[in-house]
């Protein structure tokens, strides 16, 4: 989970709810734009060179199969963050694991439902494809304390340590 954004609830406009809804290819532009958000902000991410073409290609993969799992979060008819997320095989097991690829919202709309939404709809639908694991990554080294505090109120408990060089 990665820019999720945790941060005090945001003013929401009355009677408008965040929706969350499969994403489509409609909406590969606005989430490669996003893309760009995320990856401008990590002090992880920056480091690495963003490919618009090799995002857009990976949602657009991720949408077609049957074990990808790509939703959006809409706000008056706006894209405003969303999650891409796989169910595959475990290295060593037949066993089937879920991994996020990305989970991510719009600054601007941080601290609404948004993230909880969208990790709920995950959690469902890996639980649907019978993943003997569900894991949600942070990475990107922003927010970290809060999504995890957000993860844990959600049940998720922490199970791993990414390190880097």
């Amino acid at each position: 989970m990665d820019g999720a954004g945790c941060g005090a609830p945001r003013d929401s406009e009355p009677g408008l709810i965040d929706v969350i809804r499969p994403a489509t290819s409609a909406d590969i532009p606005r989430m490669v734009e996003l893309g760009r958000v995320m990856h401008g902000e990590s002090p992880v991410f920056c480091r690495l060179t963003f490919d618009a073409e090799k995002l857009a290609a990976t949602i657009a993969s991720t949408i077609a199969s049957p074990a990808g799992f790509a939703r959006v979060s809409e706000h008056d008819g706006v894209v405003i963050g969303g999650m891409v997320a796989m169910v595959s095989p475990h290295w060593f097991s037949p066993d089937l694991v879920a991994c996020d690829l990305a989970l991510f919202i719009d600054p601007e709309y941080r601290g609404g439902m948004s993230a909880v939404r969208l990790i709920s709809a995950y959690t469902a639908w890996a639980k649907g494809h019978g993943a003997a694991l569900i894991q949600i990554v942070v990475m990107t080294g922003v927010n970290v304390d809060k999504t995890e505090a957000l993860l844990h109120r959600l049940g998720w408990h922490r199970s791993g340590l990414v390190m880097e060089f």
